[in-house]
């Protein structure tokens, strides 16, 4: 690239052009990219504001939920965090649609007008110098909104929850926030003393082993957790014992560092907002004061300071080296911070799914359970006829326990009818099949997913500018092709919000609504 230096004028905004000798064909791709980039990213970007800033009705369900929230007087710990990590994406989609909007259209008529071979703009170069600065100010912004939503994640899966400390530590953060309503599936026959399997209860003791009290009734075991206030949702930790190659739950007495646990995580909740904005403001007005400065500079020089221009063209490579330096550590820092979100989800999810497995066990009809064996479905026509009326039920009644896929299969069939026998066992298998795919953990493929693809496409994005800048094959060491950092604007709502759910639910619910 060739660097033209000419100090005719006062300000040395023209001595950062790239004046490149690029052919007609670079010039005409990168005003067509530019351009579907500015069309998707307002579309996106406005979307965006409309599903998550638009009030909408609650649907049959919703409203269910919160009437009985209400009666029982219980509240969603998660609905803090979310309306949180809801703000952090109406702020960075506002970001983006400003920039596609204000910033990015300066820089596209500049590439149609080195298209074109017109000599319109240059006459501008007070704008060049404001629309440089401005822009590094948005995407020092947009870059700390990156870190802010992966530090939010962070606070609120690590810190935020019950910590497991390890493996006889029972139960994950979905487990602990409905310990109420899974203690009744969790200890299926805890009702009935006079079985082997009923739930045991311990206390203990000074040497730390925990010792048999004798078993007890689900009953006695849940008064006791109303009395002493040792539940999980309370903040209370249990562990986890093996009994009759069965896990389960018996409270422990509170220890001092379980105590300091739960007061530090307290804490770091109270303050998590405070750390998540300030950073983001932090960033940005430091970034802000920077351009500030070298923007006065650079129009106080006067026409005759050639050496003032050079002093100053040193000074903006070195800042702009410094904001590609703190670029890749604040990529590392996102990476390290989804890394461990991942890994706790997933740690969550299989011991959630554990737990499950043993809840769908339990809650299966004892006839079923006496043999240890679901249902035998048959594979062919000669074990079909080998049916008898004595393994079918004249009502099988099968009932998922896990709240979050809630469903429910009633089949009722006189015993003499063999096809509706077989019509039953090929429903029940699809009906198992169904829900065992239902029960696979989504949260952590979608985590990784969302650490994969933002990682990915930060660095892809950040990818020329770090072969021109640290290879040294740009003439002027100054110029930023910022046109790749505008590709964040359109892929950020495919990132933050198309992969999310609840803004698919939203968007769906939206159409409804005004269809």
């Amino acid at each position: 690239m060739d660097k033209h230096v000419d100090f005719s004028n006062k300000s040395c905004a023209h001595q950062k052009e790239d004046n490149t000798n690029s052919s007609f064909g670079a010039h005409l791709s990168s005003s067509l990219v530019l351009s579907c980039i500015a069309l998707v990213g307002i579309f996106g970007n406005i979307l965006v504001l409309l599903v998550y800033c638009v009030k909408q009705k609650p649907t049959y369900s919703q409203s269910t939920r919160q009437r009985l929230e209400a009666e029982n007087g219980t509240r969603n710990k998660g609905q803090q965090t979310f309306t949180t990590q809801r703000y952090l994406i109406i702020v960075l989609a506002t970001v983006d649609l400003l920039t596609c909007i204000f910033i990015l259209p300066w820089d596209l008529l500049k590439s149609i007008e080195r298209t074109a071979k017109l000599q319109y703009f240059e006459k501008y170069h007070s704008l060049n110098d404001f629309f440089s600065e401005l822009r590094n100010i948005v995407f020092a912004c947009e870059g700390s909104i990156f870190a802010a939503i992966a530090l939010d994640r962070f606070l609120t899966v690590v810190y935020a929850s019950p910590k497991i400390a390890n493996d006889k530590q029972c139960a994950t953060n979905s487990i602990c926030s409905k310990c109420r309503k899974y203690l009744s599936n969790f200890f299926p026959r805890c009702a009935a003393p006079e079985k082997s399997s009923s739930c045991v209860c311990g206390k203990k003791t000074e040497s730390n082993e925990i010792e048999m009290e004798g078993r007890c009734s689900y009953n006695k075991l849940d008064n006791s957790i109303q009395k002493n206030h040792n539940c999980l949702c309370c903040g209370f930790h249990t562990s986890a014992k093996k009994f009759n190659n069965k896990t389960v739950c018996c409270p422990n007495s509170k220890s001092s560092n379980e105590k300091s646990s739960l007061d530090f995580r307290s804490k770091i909740q109270r303050i998590q907002p405070f750390i998540v904005w300030g950073s983001i403001i932090f960033t940005s007005a430091t970034v802000f004061l920077i351009e500030l400065v070298i923007f006065i500079e650079e129009r106080s020089l006067e026409q005759t300071e050639e050496v003032s221009c050079i002093r100053l063209e040193n000074i903006r490579e070195t800042i702009n080296m410094c904001y590609l330096n703190a670029t890749i550590i604040s990529g590392l820092a996102i990476f390290f911070l989804y890394f461990r979100v991942f890994m706790l989800v997933r740690h969550q999810d299989s011991r959630s799914k554990m737990l499950r497995r043993s809840n769908i066990k339990s809650s299966l009809p004892p006839q079923l359970e006496a043999t240890n064996t679901p249902l035998k479905m048959p594979v062919t026509p000669d074990e079909e006829d080998q049916v008898t009326e004595n393994n079918l039920e004249e009502r099988v009644h099968i009932v998922d326990t896990d709240p979050t896929c809630e469903q429910e299969l009633v089949i009722q069939t006189p015993l003499s009818d063999e096809k509706a026998s077989s019509n039953i066992r090929q429903r029940l298998k699809r009906f198992r099949d169904v829900l065992c795919a239902r029960r696979r953990s989504q949260r952590s493929r979608r985590t990784g997913l969302m650490l994969f693809i933002s990682t990915v496409f930060f660095y892809a994005t950040l990818l020329p500018v770090f072969l021109e800048h640290y290879d040294n094959r740009s003439g002027s060491p100054f110029v930023i092709h910022h046109e790749f950092y505008y590709l964040n604007n359109a892929i950020n709502v495919i990132i933050y919000s198309g992969l999310n759910p609840n803004f698919r639910s939203r968007l769906h619910n939206l159409r409804k609504s005004y269809m």
